[in-house]
Parts: structure tokens; C-alpha cells; sequence
């Protein structure tokens, strides 16, 4: 029973008790709530703080930063407004030196300049002094030499046309065998004219003119010689053609060492001498159909051949040859003084060709009648019989 009131009892009184503990459960949940809020904002309120003091040490931090910045960039302007200042002094001074420099050198060359341009005028003047007195000393050299030739050619005019100098001898040098009558004929020197008016190089060419003469110079010997200096051809040969005479002379020509024509024998005994002392060589059997002239060059090739033969034997040689038969160039003979025939041919190995004759003759002597020459190394000659 007790028990069951207890029971009742408690059944009566737990709403309460219920309450009491819900209150109280609810109380301290509240309570413990409330602390943790109160330690959560506590904790929130110190993060707060400690964030607000963090960022007021940052802020303070970058403040001091910003500060040293600000001293290390103004200390950085002062340096570099100092380097500025020295730079600018720097170059103030360097501009200062340079321009006393220039000014220095402008000075200079100011000074240079016009110590030149007073030498240059200096000079100037010099040379102006020098080129008048050049000039005054040129004009008067000018009219000195002038006045010279005026006298000179009125000098000459005078004598030029005057008669003095007047030719009165003509002196002739290196006639052998023209005589000096003739060539002063063929001279033509103008009579009464003077050394003055002579033409030298006319009266030179007439004398060369002369089949005999080779050259001739003309010059003035004054007071009154013209002076006629000649080098005349030798004659080497007498030729006769086809229809000569041997008798009058007619037809047979005189031959020159140099293959010239120098005239017919008969007409030049009047104008030539010392052919009677000359040692010349007949030359017969020529072709009939050569016509020669006084002056002109040999073209048959048979005369050509043995004028080249006499040219080229020694005067030894030729001493030895009495006529010469010249049909053509292969069938040229000699006849010698010693009645010895020689077959010459061709005149190439002239020395040779002598040499072998001499030594055939001294060889044979008498005996020897006809040496064939042609071939130098291979003569052939016919011997008198015994």
C-alpha cells in the first residue's frame, strides 16, 4: 500500500519534477549556451581585437614602410637631385673650359688668319711689285727684239735684194767622172743672183737629176761660192745589145753597180772622163728585147743575175773576167782572161763559187778549159788533152 502511494505520490508529482528538470535541463542548456555564446563572443571579441591589432600593427607596418620608402625615395630625389646638381656643375665647368677653349681657339685663329691674310697680302704685293717690274722688263725685251728683227729684216731685205753676195764661182767636190763644166751646166745656177736668192734645194735636185749622180748637197760659201758636193754611181759594166756597134759605140751602154742605166758610151764621151782607167766588164748574149734609158733600173732578170756576180766577186775576181754572156740567169758564163770558161749560173754562193774557181785554176793550170759551176759543191771541169 505504501508502495502504492509512494507510486501515486510519484505519479502524482513527476509533471513537476518534470518540469523542474525540463527547466532545469532547459536552464543549464541555456546556461551552457549562454557560456558558450559568451566564450564564443569572448573568442570572437579576442579574434577581433587580435585581428584589429593585426591589422593596426600591419597598418602601422606599412605606415613605417611607406615612411622609409618615402625617406629612402627622398633621400634617393636628394641624392640624385645632388648627382643632378653635380652633373649640371660639371658640365657648367666642362661648357665654361670648352668655351674658354674655343674662345682661346677662335682667338687663335683670328690671330692666325689675319697674320696669314697680312702674308697673303704681303705676298700679294710682292708678286704685283715683281710682276710690273716682269713686265716692264718683258716690254722692254719685247721692244728690243722687236726693234732687232725690224733692223734685222730691213738688214736683209737690203742685202736679200741688193748684189751683194753675188755668186761668182760654183766649186764642185766628188766629180770623178763628170767632169765640172757639166755638172755646172745641168746646175742652172741663175746668173748674177746671190747666195742670198739661190734656191740650194732646186739647183740639188737638177744635179741629182744626172743618171751618174747618186746625191747631191748644195751649200753657200760666202762671200761668193755656191759649193755643189756630189756622190756619183760607179759604173761596173758595159753592156751591148742586140744591135750594137762596138766600133761607134752605138748600142752599148754603161751599166752602174747599183743596176742603173747610166747611158750610152758614145754620147757620154763628151761629158764623162776616166773610163779609159777603169777596169769594166763586158756583158754580151743579152735579150733583144731590152730598151734601156738614162736613169732607169735594170729589170731584165739575166743583167740583174750578173751584175750581182760582179758585186759580189773580190777585186781580184773581177780583174780576172773579161766579158760576162748573160742570155738569162741559168745559162750566165764567164770568160776569163786565161781563156777559161766559166759556167756560173746563178749568183748565190758567190764566195764559194770563187774560191773553188781559184782553186781549180792554181790546180790545173793551162790544162783547164770549162768549170761548171752551178752547183757550188759539185763542179764539174774539162781538162786540154795532153
Amino acid at each position: 500500500m505504501a508502495s502504492n502511494s509512494n507510486q501515486r505520490s510519484d505519479s502524482s508529482g513527476s509533471p513537476d519534477r518534470r518540469r523542474r528538470a525540463v527547466y532545469r535541463s532547459t536552464t543549464s542548456k541555456r546556461y551552457i549556451e549562454a557560456e558558450t555564446s559568451s566564450d564564443s563572443l569572448r573568442r570572437r571579441t579576442v579574434d577581433y581585437e587580435q585581428g584589429a591589432q593585426n591589422d593596426l600593427q600591419k597598418q602601422e607596418h606599412q605606415k613605417d614602410r611607406r615612411m622609409r620608402n618615402a625617406r629612402m625615395l627622398r633621400q634617393t630625389d636628394s641624392v640624385r637631385v645632388l648627382e643632378e646638381s653635380r652633373r649640371r656643375q660639371a658640365e657648367r665647368q666642362v661648357s665654361a673650359q670648352d668655351s674658354r677653349l674655343q674662345s682661346g681657339q677662335t682667338v687663335a685663329r683670328v690671330s692666325e688668319r689675319s697674320q696669314r691674310e697680312q702674308r697673303e697680302q704681303a705676298k700679294l704685293r710682292r708678286e704685283q711689285r715683281t710682276k710690273s717690274q716682269s713686265q716692264a722688263i718683258r716690254y722692254g725685251k719685247a721692244y728690243v727684239f722687236i726693234a732687232a728683227i725690224i733692223v734685222v729684216l730691213l738688214a736683209g731685205a737690203i742685202t736679200y735684194f741688193s748684189p751683194a753676195f753675188t755668186i761668182k764661182t760654183v766649186e764642185v767636190d766628188g766629180d770623178w767622172y763628170i767632169k765640172a763644166d757639166h755638172l755646172t751646166e745641168i746646175a742652172q745656177v741663175p746668173i748674177d743672183t746671190t747666195l742670198l736668192r739661190v734656191d740650194t734645194n732646186m739647183v740639188a735636185e737638177r744635179v741629182a737629176a744626172d743618171p751618174w749622180v747618186a746625191s747631191a748637197t748644195v751649200s753657200r760659201k760666202f762671200p761668193a761660192t755656191l759649193r755643189i758636193v756630189i756622190t756619183e754611181r760607179q759604173p761596173v759594166a758595159v753592156v751591148y745589145l742586140s744591135k750594137a756597134d762596138r766600133s761607134s759605140g752605138k748600142d752599148v751602154w754603161l751599166l752602174a753597180s747599183d743596176g742603173t742605166w747610166l747611158g750610152e758610151l758614145y754620147e757620154l764621151k763628151s761629158d764623162i772622163q776616166g773610163l779609159d782607167n777603169q777596169q769594166l766588164i763586158h756583158i754580151d748574149d743579152v735579150d733583144a728585147t731590152i730598151y734601156p734609158q738614162a736613169g732607169s733600173e735594170v729589170e731584165d732578170p739575166g743583167l740583174i743575175n750578173a751584175i750581182a756576180i760582179i758585186n759580189g766577186f773580190s777585186s781580184s775576181m773581177r780583174t780576172m773576167v773579161s766579158w760576162i754572156s748573160a742570155p738569162n740567169v741559168v745559162q750566165t758564163t764567164l770568160y776569163l782572161n786565161n781563156n777559161v770558161e766559166v759556167a756560173f749560173g746563178a749568183a748565190d754562193d758567190i764566195n764559194i763559187k770563187e774560191a773553188v774557181i781559184n782553186e781549180l785554176i792554181s790546180k790545173h793550170g793551162p790544162l783547164l778549159l770549162y768549170i761548171n759551176i752551178r752547183v757550188a759543191d759539185r763542179p764539174t771541169i774539162r781538162l786540154a788533152d795532153n
